[in-house]
């Protein structure tokens, strides 16, 4: 005979296998600080490398400005300015990074408890099939 709540917790057991193992298979192998860390250094690297594309980008539109600078040899204030704003762009990016990859460890570590509780409960189920049938 068919166990329909077995049934119910193997289809849910199977669905987050399918769909949402690989989304959430580091929450479980990380403490939170270590996948936030993880995260927040790699948003570094792609940061600056954001803003190295945004900074020349700039310069290609705006090279009378730059020409002018030059001319004035406010070379030191305009580098302070890219450094100020460099740092200002990377905090806010880190920050930013710093909240989603927090929410989304505790929504997969939800996720993955839920799926933990669900194989328990499947376990459970065959332990006591196996003790009826003997």
């Amino acid at each position: 005979m068919i166990n329909e709540e077995r049934v119910k917790k193997l289809y849910k057991v199977a669905l987050y296998e399918q769909n949402a193992e690989k989304q959430y298979t580091d929450t479980g192998c990380y403490y939170k600080s270590d996948y936030i860390g993880k995260e927040m250094l790699k948003s570094l690297f792609s940061g600056t490398i954001a803003y190295v594309i945004l900074a020349v980008l700039w310069a290609l539109g705006s090279m009378e400005q730059i020409e002018e600078m030059l001319v004035n040899m406010k070379i030191f204030d305009t580098l302070l300015t890219i450094g100020l704003m460099y740092i200002g762009f990377i905090a806010t990016y880190l920050f930013a990074t710093f909240l989603i990859y927090r929410i989304r460890h505790m929504n997969g570590r939800k996720k993955l408890n839920l799926h933990m509780e669900n194989l328990k409960k499947v376990k459970k189920m065959y332990e006591r099939d196996d003790k009826l049938k003997i």
